[in-house]
């Protein structure tokens, strides 16, 4: 279980680096956007001093498509999925990797 969430740890402190690349190929895909902001939702909750830093991260990777459109996207089993997942799984981080993890995703964007 302890591997599991190293892997996790690694995953959210370099998702927004993923996301971009992801972006420059084609549109960020439902389960990337969901635990992009997944993880900024838990980053926000731990830390909620950074939650502005943690939405304009979030915003800087999510960028183009409408609010209809992205509604529309946070309305698929996928995305749902993935959202729950990222932040069920990230509540079993201890403090100390949870703050890791949410630094990360700030220094990483």
């Amino acid at each position: 279980m302890k591997m599991h969430h190293i892997v996790l740890l690694a995953a959210a402190v370099s998702l927004p680096q993923l996301a971009l690349a992801e972006e420059h190929e084609h549109a960020l895909s439902n389960r990337s956007l969901a635990v992009l902001e997944g993880t900024v939702a838990f980053c926000t909750e731990a830390n909620p001093a950074s939650s502005s830093k943690y939405h304009e991260t979030a915003k800087r990777v999510v960028t183009g498509g409408s609010e209809k459109h992205l509604a529309e996207r946070r309305d698929t089993e996928e995305y749902k999925s993935a959202y729950q997942s990222v932040g069920a799984v990230l509540g079993e981080l201890s403090k100390e990797q949870v703050k890791t993890a949410c630094a990360g995703l700030l220094q990483r964007s």
